[in-house]
Parts: C-alpha cells; sequence; structure tokens
C-alpha cells in the first residue's frame, strides 16, 4: 500500500506536517472489504471521513482510524442504557 501524501491548505497548524490521505481502494485493502463496498459506505454513512473534490474521493489515515475505533464490534452495546431487572 502506498498512501498519497499531500498538506491540507485549510489547516495552517499542521501546515509544517504532512497528512497521509488514501485512496478508496488503499482504504479497502486496509479493512481488506471489497473497494465497492468503502464506495458504498462513503456514499451511505455519513460517518465515513471521506473528502469528495471534484468527484475524486480520498480518505484521511487519521479520521479513517478514528472512524474504525467508533465501529469496532461492541462500541454501540457499550453505549446502551443496562437493561432493568
Amino acid at each position: 500500500m502506498n498512501p498519497t501524501r499531500s498538506v491540507a491548505p485549510s489547516e495552517p497548524s499542521k501546515a509544517a506536517s504532512t497528512l497521509t490521505y488514501l485512496t478508496a481502494a488503499q482504504v479497502a485493502d486496509l479493512l481488506h472489504v471489497n473497494r465497492s463496498t468503502i464506495s458504498r459506505w462513503a456514499a451511505t454513512d455519513p460517518t465515513m471521513p471521506a473528502i469528495r473534490i471534484a468527484g475524486t474521493v480520498r480518505f484521511r489515515l487519521d479520521q479513517v482510524e478514528l472512524w474504525l475505533a467508533g465501529h469496532h464490534q461492541g462500541a454501540r452495546r457499550a453505549q446502551r442504557r443496562p437493561r432493568l431487572a
């Protein structure tokens, strides 16, 4: 996997560092799913951190990692209210 690197001009505090942007295919490789699955998630899941510019979709690696942390199995169960006996 060879991530594309660029600097986000809208974030001056990170101008000195480079941010890692991934294609849908790279995210698919990372998650071991089909590229079309990533494209579908990006189109239908508003929480998926996709950046769309002129028809091109990219994903910031650090935001994808945070998104994954919130979607691990059991994450939603932990947020549920406990059952009353």
